[in-house]
C-alpha cells in the first residue's frame, strides 16, 4: 500500500511522496516545575496539566519519474506554510494533528531512482 500523509492542503501523493512509517505512538512530555526547599527532602513539584510540544516523525520516500523536480517542489509547499496547520495521514485517517514544519529538509538516501528522508513536524500534544 501506499500510504501518504496530508499538511494543510497539501497531499503528499501529488509529489509522489510516500510515507513508510511514523512514530506514532509517541506521547507528550508533561510540564512539571520542580522547586528545591532549603530544609526539605526531593523537590516541590508544580504541574498547572500542561504539556510539551511533540515532534512527529516520519520515513518518507519517493521514486521513479522525475523524482527531483517533486522534491524540489513538495520542500516549497511545506515551506510555504506559515504557523500550524492540520496534519493527517492514511495510517489513521481518524486522528489529526496540529503541527507546523519548521525543520531543514534533510535527504538520507538518493540515488538516480529516489531518495529516502524524514519528515519531522513540531506537534500540539
Amino acid at each position: 500500500m501506499n500510504d501518504y500523509l496530508m499538511f494543510g492542503d497539501i497531499n503528499s501523493k501529488d509529489y509522489n511522496i510516500m510515507i513508510a512509517d511514523v512514530n506514532q505512538f509517541d506521547g507528550a512530555k508533561k510540564i512539571v516545575e520542580k522547586i528545591q526547599v532549603p530544609g526539605r527532602n526531593g523537590s516541590l513539584s508544580i504541574a498547572d496539566g500542561s504539556f510539551e510540544n511533540i515532534s512527529v516523525t516520519y520515513t518518507a520516500y519517493t521514486k521513479g519519474g522525475d523524482f527531483r523536480n517533486n522534491l524540489s517542489g513538495f520542500k516549497a509547499r511545506l515551506n510555504s506554510i506559515v504557523g500550524y496547520a492540520r496534519l493527517s495521514d492514511s495510517f489513521d485517517g481518524d486522528i489529526f494533528r496540529h503541527a507546523r514544519y519548521d525543520n531543514e529538509f534533510v535527504i538520507d538516501v538518493s540515488d538516480r531512482a529516489g531518495a529516502a528522508f524524514l519528515l519531522q513536524f513540531d506537534c500540539d500534544p
